[in-house]
């Protein structure tokens, strides 16, 4: 009799280790879920981005000097040589210095987007290799 109880004890161990073992199972699976949702909503947030500096950036190369501002507003003459020189420099390197920010917003994204994709494969994985086990 006493055989039986320490015999009945032990599965019952062993059936409380697997249990212990399905619900951690279950856990990891609902928090690997969860991450990979959360990854999926950072690529597309970042791929959004990407797209809108797509738009700035062409938005911004297309800009032209607009040659009325060579006019003073006040008085309708036209500025001297220098001064129109210096307008149209001041904005072409205004336009060159927002190309260059919008490019390297750009890039930095794109590392970030395929930084995440990664994430996003190897969550994945993860989630089967849980669900295998």
């Amino acid at each position: 009799n006493e055989e039986n109880v320490s015999n009945r004890r032990e599965i019952e161990d062993k059936i409380s280790g697997k249990k212990f073992l399905v619900k951690q199972t279950e856990s990891s699976i609902s928090d690997t879920e969860k991450e990979i949702a959360n990854s999926n909503h950072t690529i597309k947030v970042k791929t959004e981005c990407i797209e809108s500096l797509r738009n700035q950036f062409k938005n911004t190369q297309n800009l032209v000097f607009d040659e009325n501002s060579l006019v003073c507003s006040y008085c309708g003459q036209e500025y001297q040589e220098e001064k129109k020189e210096q307008l149209k420099s001041e904005f072409e390197n205004k336009k060159q210095n927002e190309l260059k920010r919008i490019t390297n917003d750009g890039n930095s994204s794109k590392a970030e987007l395929d930084t995440e994709k990664e994430r996003l494969k190897k969550l994945e994985l993860e989630l089967e290799e849980h669900k295998d086990s």
